[in-house]
């Protein structure tokens, strides 16, 4: 089954011809589109909670509770 989505072009050059997709976008969002055991391989860009300018730097108690 594949599933069209509606999406904007990547901004760098994309070869697509293995079906390999890029996708920027809110994860719950997005997953919530695909069955369960869908994908076999998922790639992000940890690691997360380091207090980089585009995030709130939390204790480690209140990060793992998001």
């Amino acid at each position: 089954m594949q599933l069209q989505i509606d999406r904007k072009p990547p901004e760098i050059p994309f070869e697509n011809s293995s079906g390999a997709m890029i996708e920027q976008s809110d994860n719950l969002t997005f997953m919530s589109n695909f069955p369960d055991e869908h994908f076999q391989l998922i790639v992000t860009s940890p690691p997360y909670n380091l207090g980089k300018e585009y995030e709130s730097k939390r204790s480690l108690p209140e990060y793992l509770k998001m």
